[in-house]
């Protein structure tokens, strides 16, 4: 049971039970705890690394293989083609033929310089990979405009830069061992070798820099496809003798932009300008230090998630528009960048924010509507929500007040079309946004209707938050009216699965094929954080019961466009689910599944095939920006949640972060409330839980209760009220 502590000064332990009676033991092992580790058992087949400084336009990407990978996309027409064939250029160094690829790593979390390591007769092969960070060659002058490349548009501007691959080459056998290394290189653009000054020169602008002797130049047939004509050229440099024991290093470079500076001149450079670089990112100032677990590999994940987001990141018109990936999915994106904008203020992160939702509002149509894809309702739904929900972290009314024009316009467009649909009572959506995009107009679309409704809710809440009561009355009012023809058209439209469950499909239409778990993300988006189901509705009960059965791998299935697939934000929304409503343990599962399905390299695809599926295709870019945010608000929302007017704290924290001598703090973490300082310390032989907690609610509407949870702690579903003052300081006592 909890004891007050006896040096504590307060003359009763001001703990309240909420759930259980009080007398009931609190025991430590009391519950089974599931297996929580990080073993990256469903990693996809293949994956790649952004090692490109923040926010920077040159988007440079490692393979799986250790090959440097520029300038996305180049057209194809056959995927299966080659994992690399969409970029316009590939660099690879080969030790010699049929290297023995052992695995690949980062060498820390927030450093992403990328360490390949294969394997050669006797030699162990180890390849590092890194960009030269700024400064170092007074690169940083952001007044340089460069032609960098075509990735994006016919100009991209940015600073110069350049890449290095640094090759450590060790002989582990006994005799010594002759090497030929080559360079491959794979680019669209003819290429032009001068061996005297050691350059590859791809363009003007791309050169690789090669600082040995180049023996042999072969230019090798490679199957073509119909976009841009492909060349391969393959330098083979001087032989080499590596003694028994012995090692040999070896440095190239790549270098991006007129002015850029060619390096390495050799391999003591490479090692200067890698400890510099290296030093350079260390000192980064990312939101590293907010969100801090017991869990290294958890840790690893979400601070590499927040590097991903920033290296993904492009400027345009001095605004922040938040991408979806480096490559394949380079594009903002209003169906993600919401949630990105949601993780990133949590992390207090809100000039940039503020910056990435005004690129965003600059999207909105004339009609008041957010489309980036034509009759994509779900799109203004989403607007809406970002705006409030940032505004409601930030308690910053005034902002709210600056940008309410696009919100009411967004709005009432959403009303209007809804309205619509009323003049025609026989249409099967009388009532509903009509059929958006991807439905073929088919009768029923409840994915964009989630969305409508959470948007709409969204509004009227912020609308009551700035004393808009006038407004908020009228809105809640046809927010009603909608909701009642929602309510309707769902009695009609419920379905049984093939174990009994009755459950609303995403989209009704006439195909008898469509699975029910298909695009059941929207509805849990509706659960949480749009919010707009009762616990007891059943839409809420009937749909999460059939979930249930479509559970592979720890996660949903087959609920995106990949059939046999896993959707990686769809985990982070089926987590999100469960803890809404009440099972938050079984969300900190699933936060362990989907840690498990990142590559080691700390990054997701958007979508990837089940590892019992013989087909190996993934879709999506990587890293991707939506999942990396999906993970940080997962793992922010497991430790603090705001449920209405109440704080709750560590509710889907897992047994495995409450571990004697463990540690857990959270350090200015936005909240609906204020910053949350918080820190909870269990001592080296379990028996006691130190908190420390300060909430700022300075200019806010402070919570009714702080709840602390402590399934994760004794194994009961028992919460304590925490005293709001500042500087909490309390002992738990725990019995074992």
């Amino acid at each position: 049971m909890l004891k007050k502590n006896n040096s504590m000064k307060s003359i009763r332990s001001y703990i309240s039970i909420i759930v259980l009676i009080f007398c009931l033991p609190i025991l430590k092992g009391q519950k089974t705890e599931p297996v929580q580790k990080v073993n990256y058992q469903y990693s996809p087949s293949w994956w790649q690394t952004t090692i490109n400084l923040p926010e920077d336009p040159r988007k440079s990407l490692v393979g799986k293989n250790g090959q440097l990978l520029y300038e996305y996309p180049v057209a194809i027409t056959d995927p299966k083609l080659s994992t690399v064939s969409g970029y316009n250029t590939s660099i690879s160094f080969q030790t010699g033929e049929n290297e023995v690829w052992k695995g690949q790593q980062l060498l820390k979390a927030e450093v992403p310089v990328v360490i390949t390591q294969k394997e050669w007769k006797s030699l162990v092969v180890r390849e590092e990979v890194f960009t030269v960070a700024p400064l170092l060659f007074g690169s940083n002058d952001t007044t340089i405009k460069e032609y960098l490349g075509t990735a994006l548009s016919k100009k991209v501007t940015g600073r110069p830069g350049n890449d290095i691959l640094i090759i450590t080459i060790e002989n582990k056998g006994s005799t010594p061992v002759i090497i030929n290394p080559i360079i491959r290189i794979n680019s669209t653009y003819s290429m032009n070798v001068d061996t005297s000054k050691g350059k590859v020169f791809l363009s003007d602008f791309l050169r690789v820099v090669i600082p040995y002797s180049i023996i042999k130049i072969n230019n090798e047939p490679i199957r073509k496809n119909s976009g841009k004509s492909r060349n391969q050229t393959v330098l083979s440099l001087s032989s080499m003798e590596i003694g028994a024991g012995k090692k040999l290093q070896l440095a190239i470079g790549v270098s991006q932009g007129y002015t850029s500076i060619d390096c390495p001149n050799n391999v003591e450079q490479a090692l200067q300008l890698q400890k510099q670089s290296i030093t350079w990112w260390e000192n980064l100032d990312l939101p590293y230090n907010k969100i801090i677990v017991p869990d290294q590999e958890i840790q690893n994940l979400l601070n590499a998630s927040i590097r991903n987001i920033y290296q993904t990141i492009d400027r345009e018109n001095n605004l922040i528009a938040l991408k979806n990936g480096p490559s394949s999915n380079r594009q903002f994106n209003i169906s993600d960048a919401p949630y990105i904008m949601d993780a990133l203020t949590m992390l207090n992160q809100t000039v940039d924010v503020r910056k990435s939702i005004e690129y965003m509002l600059s999207l909105q149509r004339k009609d008041g509507s957010f489309q980036q894809q034509e009759k994509d309702w779900k799109e203004t739904g989403l607007v809406l929500w970002a705006i409030a929900n940032h505004a409601r972290l930030t308690g910053n009314k005034q902002w709210l007040e600056s940008v309410w024009s696009s919100l009411e316009k967004g709005y009432t467009f959403l009303m209007d079309l809804r309205n619509n649909t009323l003049q025609d009572s026989k249409a099967s959506y009388a009532g509903l946004l009509p059929p958006g995009s991807g439905t073929n107009n088919q009768e029923i679309d409840f994915v964009n209707n989630y969305w409508g409704l959470a948007g709409l809710n969204s509004a009227i809440t912020a609308a009551r938050w700035v004393s808009r009561n006038g407004q908020a009355i009228k809105w809640q009012s046809q927010y009603d009216d909608y909701y009642r023809s929602f309510q309707e058209s769902v009695k009609k439209n419920f379905k049984k699965d093939s174990y009994g469950n009755s459950y609303l499909p995403a989209r009704i239409s006439n195909d008898k094929k469509v699975i029910p778990q298909k695009s059941q993300w929207s509805f849990l988006n509706a659960v949480y954080p749009g919010k707009i189901f009762d616990m007891n509705d059943p839409v809420l009960t009937g749909n999460m019961k059939m979930l249930e059965r479509s559970v592979k791998e720890g996660l949903l299935f087959n609920t995106g466009w990949m059939n046999n697939g896993i959707v990686l934000t769809t985990a982070s929304d089926y987590a999100h689910a469960l803890q809404w409503t009440g099972k938050a343990q079984e969300a900190a599962n699933i936060m362990y599944a989907m840690a498990n399905h990142a590559a080691p390299n700390y990054s997701w695809h958007e979508q990837q095939s089940l590892k019992e599926v013989t087909d190996t295709f993934t879709m999506g870019d990587m890293p991707n920006s939506r999942v990396s945010a999906e993970f940080i608000r997962l793992v922010r929302h497991l430790i603090v949640i705001e449920r209405g007017y109440e704080l709750h704290l560590m509710e889907g924290v897992p047994p495995a972060w409450t571990k004697p001598g463990m540690e857990l703090k959270l350090e200015g973490i936005l909240t609906d409330f204020g910053p949350l300082n918080f820190k909870i310390a269990f001592s080296a032989d379990g028996s006691k839980a130190t908190i420390d907690m300060n909430l700022d609610t300075n200019n806010r509407r402070p919570p009714q209760k702080i709840l602390l949870h402590l399934d994760g702690i004794a194994g009961n579903p028992v919460a304590i009220e925490l005293e709001l003052k500042p500087n909490l300081h309390k002992v738990l006592t725990l019995d074992k």
